[in-house]
């Protein structure tokens, strides 16, 4: 009878663990979504900023037909939320660094050298900012290209991210298009994923992002926001 008794509590003991292995665990983001914002410092909970919808209204305000934001250089776009959180979306251009350089010496004919002097190499960065209280984070995507007569041609892509109680993740970079010629353009992308930190909350909010780099041949430089 005893051993019946101690057979019966095995199988319950089995049981019971085998059940609560079956208990599916929550995935990365909806941990993080479901999290709660009580211990979150005051400002560094969600921000508007951070709402997809809230942002794309206000983009409507700065797109082309073409769903583009056509922003000069060093002057950047400010969208204010009415929680006092901002985006800034920016644009850069540069000489790329250690460009070949036109050759000018002797012997060399002017045809040449003025042919050469057509060509340029130009680095494009799109950069696209959060601020939300005493936090903030920045997405860039740096595109070296070379432009020639009507045509642009990407060289290299990369990515960079620099931020306060912010950290990315996932990030990658692609080239849609290596060559733009006449009006159509050549076009990178940045995408990955971002979390937010609090000072002794840890990890209270995970999201995503999507730009894009459109550069036409005669060097107009457009910031797609995706996501």
């Amino acid at each position: 009878m005893k051993k019946f008794k101690k057979a019966i509590a095995t199988s319950a003991i089995v049981l019971a663990v085998g059940a609560t292995s079956l208990i599916p665990t929550q995935s990365f983001a909806s941990e993080a979504s479901t999290q709660s914002t009580q211990s979150v410092p005051k400002g560094m909970q969600k921000a508007q900023a951070l709402n997809k919808s809230l942002e794309q209204k206000e983009l409507k305000k700065h797109l082309d037909r073409n769903g583009r934001m056509r922003i000069q250089p060093h002057v950047p776009i400010v969208i204010k939320f009415d929680d006092g959180s901002k985006i800034k979306y920016e644009v850069e251009a540069y000489d790329t660094p250690n460009s070949p350089k036109v050759n000018t010496k002797s012997g060399v004919s002017a045809e040449s050298t003025m042919t050469a002097s057509a060509v340029k190499y130009k680095t494009y960065t799109v950069k696209k900012s959060y601020f939300y209280g005493v936090a903030n984070f920045t997405v860039k995507l740096y595109t070296d290209v070379k432009h020639s007569g009507r045509y642009v041609y990407v060289q290299r892509k990369y990515d960079g991210f620099n931020g306060t109680y912010a950290k990315w993740w996932g990030n990658k970079t692609r080239t849609l298009d290596s060559t733009g010629y006449n009006s159509d353009c050549a076009t990178t992308e940045a995408y990955g994923y971002y979390s937010l930190d609090a000072p002794g909350a840890g990890n209270y909010f995970n999201g995503s992002y999507r730009i894009r780099a459109d550069i036409d041949p005669a060097g107009a430089v457009y910031l797609r926001v995706i996501d």
